[in-house]
């Protein structure tokens, strides 16, 4: 039986949605989209996303990729050699969304739902 490397784990799932959560933001905010090359976490009001991936070499050692918006640390991907360091990598890319989410609000606005249209457009 093949191993899917790019699905998620349940574990993997529900670590994000509590981060998601911890952090203040709504999971209903965010859209989960699945192919058989990827699978895309995508946060609705910003239109920022987090793309997971993996692949191997001719040896079959498994790299995992992650492809995000807006980018981080001056890049738009990053490639590393496990699924905690891919996680570790979209917590971050959380923290990020949390941020410029929280600065698209006008001032005084408390109610994440009001106050117009936020989404940003992908750089």
């Amino acid at each position: 039986m093949p191993i899917n490397r790019v699905r998620l784990t349940q574990d993997e799932r529900n670590q994000l949605f509590q981060r998601i959560v911890a952090i203040g933001l709504q999971p209903s905010d965010f859209a989960w989209s699945e192919t058989d090359a990827y699978v895309e976490l995508t946060h609705k009001p910003t239109d920022y996303s987090f793309r997971f991936s993996s692949g191997h070499d001719q040896t079959y050692k498994v790299s995992y990729w992650a492809e995000y918006s807006p980018p981080m640390r001056n890049k738009a991907a990053s490639r590393v050699d496990s699924r905690s360091a891919r996680l570790e990598l979209a917590f971050d890319w959380l923290n990020v969304v949390k941020r410029e989410h929280d600065l698209a609000r006008p001032v005084g606005d408390g109610d994440a739902g009001g106050g117009g249209d936020r989404r940003r457009s992908r750089r």
